[in-house]
């Protein structure tokens, strides 16, 4: 029979390499089958893995990747799916079970060029079936051979379905029949079943196409390190810290309370302790040896996405003392270079840089998360698979954005539901609970919270939190930029150094510019001042931060203006900071970066409060107006409304203020937390994902529509650039490039790891300004020079 290619492509001396269909299949099914263990899939995946290209027999497609046609409208993925879709139909015995078997292999093999589509199987089967590819799957499989197959994979899908059945029966619903939300969580499930074994086909195509195309790949595969090997070298550094102060010891008692809690079967846990105590530690030491004994393959640490991702990597690689580095992947939700598309030669190239998350540590952002559940990029899609079987920690979880949350919660359901994952939910401000959506099932605190705080909370009373806010109780004017410079300048006077939180990226740049004019007009040169935002890059950041934590040690004066990045997974102290007011959770966060550890003493050696003052500044309406920050605005017409009142007009008692926000919030805004989009009808993507079928269609679901309309952050910054920053940028830009023209792809794909250090992400409008002065490019990689770059700060 002659060959059935797959893939091919042209070699260096000329010469057409290819892969044939049959080698191609089995290699995805193999693969496949192993990343969809952890979901009790593996049967499931084998067979669609096995059948996910059989489009690519038809002799149309053979025509076109031998140069001898053109490229078929219908692609090769549809086709094949609707193949396969008869070929069950005579297998099975038509219950609703083996339908909706049938409708989840039929919709990823479809899909799996294209991200998940709308899905409808009425429409779906007008397709007429395509002769030539149900011949060469005659050819292949006879039909004694493809109903074992089949077989299986029915198997492992009731023993999958049912166990999950019994688990929402038990977290969500208390009767065997499920109530409403049982029965939407149920519909969401069956369509994440659809998304994870969609992950595990992308997965394990791509990778196998990027094995054909560079041999050297394959050490790309995840590096064979023991947990044991990682707990001992964490345990030792942990046995250096000092238990010389009340603090330390309370830290060193959280950290060994989640520790001990970490021998459980996984499931959801919560650590709820105040700002300050030591949370990222301790969940990773958690995180460590609840992998070891419950023999999971991955940690993965999601923290929020406003955050210093970079802080949290080096915080952890420097408590491995760099030993583990090239286990530790940081990983940004930045880059949209090279979207999905059909399979072309020249796109393969970069889905096989494309990162997969092969390592065993894994610190990203909410944005990342989000989109691996949500958004219709399969870049993002085929990570889905590498969070079973693995330890998720969440970090400052107040931060996801209020229209996610419902979205959220049932990403952590099914995570721990069916994916036999643990989610370590971290904050010091959880939100309360909202009866209107799905929650995440009761979670074990690995901290017993009521002794906790009745005991301890003195001991974490380090600052006053003072309200600041223009004539206060009269509704009066707000501040100014250069009143809160001066406010700065006063705090530092008296304290040593000052941090500004404000909460958006032009308000940072005016007050920055207030503070340096006032600093030049009063020939204040001894004061050390520093600005930070998302615009910086990456290595900009730490840099940045490593300079103002040496500063502060050796007691410079220091005031830094920043956004409220740096309120969240950042070991930073000062005495005291100056936020423009905000939620309440912002507030708290904020807080947690002043007289952090307790040190701070007057002039006669005694224990004293660091300083935080929440003032409102001049804000114009059109500045709140973007969707990109509706939260933000939110927030603060909340808690502007509680500071005015008599019981915070002085000193905040942060407890009662906390418990009104909330309060407030879930009265005023009780929708907020549905992700509505807009069409007319004010649906909501929770809906299109959980709505409950009329028929025994149960995945005739808007899978592209959701995946479209979803988006975390509301905003156009989605363009990536790359900045020559420093020394090394410039040179790392040209290795890129070099390796890429060689297609070595397994050296390509650690340079660019090393090369999102210089990322930045910028608005369409940004990207096509004329304006920008390009150094380096390659085919979409733009590397500018670093004029541009401050001008990208400054607000181009």
């Amino acid at each position: 029979m002659k060959e059935v290619i797959a893939h091919r492509y042209r070699n260096s001396e000329g010469v057409y390499v290819t892969q044939s269909l049959e080698e191609h299949s089995a290699n995805v099914a193999q693969m496949s089958s192993k990343l969809a263990e952890g979901a009790e899939l593996g049967a499931v995946s084998y067979l669609i893995g096995l059948m996910h290209d059989c489009g690519k027999s038809s002799q149309e497609f053979q025509d076109y990747i031998t140069g001898a046609g053109k490229k078929s409208d219908k692609g090769h993925a549809r086709p094949g799916g609707r193949v396969v879709a008869c070929m069950i139909d005579e297998a099975s015995s038509s219950s609703w079970q083996e339908n909706l078997l049938k409708q989840l292999v039929a919709v990823v093999i479809a899909s799996h060029h294209t991200g998940l589509t709308d899905w409808s199987m009425s429409k779906f089967e007008r397709d007429m079936p395509n002769s030539e590819i149900r011949e060469y799957l005659n050819k292949q499989y006879d039909v004694k051979e493809f109903k074992e197959l089949y077989q299986k994979a029915l198997e492992d899908f009731e023993k999958s379905r049912s166990k999950c059945f019994e688990k929402i029966k038990f977290a969500i619903s208390s009767d065997a029949n499920l109530n409403k939300k049982g029965k939407e969580l149920l519909q969401y499930i069956w369509g994440m079943y659809c998304r994870f074994l969609l992950s595990c086909q992308i997965d394990a195509d791509w990778y196998d196409t990027s094995i054909f195309f560079d041999k050297n790949n394959q050490i790309d595969i995840e590096k064979e390190v023991t947990w044991d090997e990682i707990q001992r070298c964490f345990e030792l550094k942990l046995s250096e810290f000092k238990t010389d102060s009340d603090i330390n010891i309370i830290r060193n008692k959280i950290s060994q309370m989640a520790y001990d809690n970490a021998n459980n079967p996984v499931g959801c846990f919560s650590l709820a302790v105040p700002t300050g105590t030591g949370k990222t530690l301790a969940s990773f030491r958690f995180a460590l040896q609840h992998a070891k004994v419950n023999n999971l393959k991955r940690i993965i640490y999601v923290i929020p996405y406003c955050s210093i991702i970079e802080q949290t990597a080096n915080v952890i690689r420097d408590f491995f003392n760099h030993s583990y580095d090239d286990i530790i992947l940081e990983d940004h939700s930045r880059s949209t270079i090279f979207e999905d598309s059909e399979s072309d030669v020249n796109n393969y190239t970069h889905k096989i840089i494309a990162e997969r998350w092969d390592c065993k540590i894994i610190i990203t952002t909410a944005v990342q998360y989000l989109n691996i559940y949500y958004s219709n990029i399969n870049k993002f899609t085929r990570k889905l698979n590498k969070l079973s079987s693995s330890v998720v920690i969440f970090d400052e979880i107040q931060a996801i954005p209020n229209k996610c949350r419902q979205l959220f919660n049932l990403s952590v359901n099914f995570l721990t539901m069916t994916l036999r994952s643990s989610a370590l939910i971290c904050s010091a401000t959880i939100p309360a609970r909202c009866n209107d959506i799905i929650e995440i099932p009761n979670a074990k605190n690995l901290c017993n919270e009521v002794e906790f705080n009745l005991k301890n909370n003195k001991l974490f009373n380090r600052v006053e939190i003072i309200n600041h806010l223009g004539n206060v109780g009269r509704g009066g004017s707000s501040r100014t930029s250069e009143y809160i410079a001066e406010l700065a300048i006063s705090n530092m006077n008296e304290l040593g150094n000052c941090l500004v939180i404000a909460n958006l990226k032009k308000q940072v740049r005016t007050i920055y510019k207030s503070l340096l004019e006032i600093i030049d007009n009063k020939g204040l040169d001894n004061i050390k001042t520093y600005f930070l935002s998302g615009d910086l890059c990456p290595k900009h950041r730490y840099d940045v931060l490593a300079e103002i934590n040496n500063d502060l040690k050796t007691k410079k004066k220091v005031i830094l203006i920043s956004t409220q990045l740096i309120e969240a997974g950042v070991d930073i102290d000062f005495n005291s900071v100056i936020r423009v007011v905000a939620g309440a959770d912002s507030i708290i966060q904020s807080a947690g970066r002043c007289n952090r550890n307790g040190k701070l003493r007057d002039s006669d050696g005694k224990m004293i409060l660091g300083k935080v003052y929440v003032v409102d500044y001049l804000k114009q309406e059109h500045d709140f107006g973007h969707k990109s920050v509706e939260d933000i605005y939110k927030g603060i017409e909340i808690s502007e409304k509680l500071l005015r009142c008599d019981e915070f007009s002085e000193t905040i008692n942060m407890d009662s203020f906390l418990k009104k926000y909330y309060d407030e919030f879930n009265y005023r805004f009780k929708d907020a937390y549905q992700f509505y989009y807009e069409d007319g009808e004010k649906r909501t993507i929770d809906y299109l994902l959980t709505e409950i079928p009329l028929d025994n269609n149960h995945l005739n679901k808007n899978f592209c529509e959701a995946g479209t309309k979803f988006e975390v952050i509301n905003n156009d910054s989605k363009y990536s650039l790359f900045v020559d920053y420093d020394d090394f940028s410039a040179e790392i830009f040209q290795k890129f490039k070099e390796v890429m023209e060689l297609r070595d792809f397994s050296q390509a794909k650690k340079i660019r790891r090393q090369l999102s250090l210089y990322e930045i992400a910028v608005s369409n409008t940004v990207y096509k300004n004329e304006n920008i002065k390009i150094k380096d490019t390659y085919e979409e990689y733009k590397l500018i020079d670093y004029a541009t770059y401050e001008q990208i700060i400054k607000g181009m």
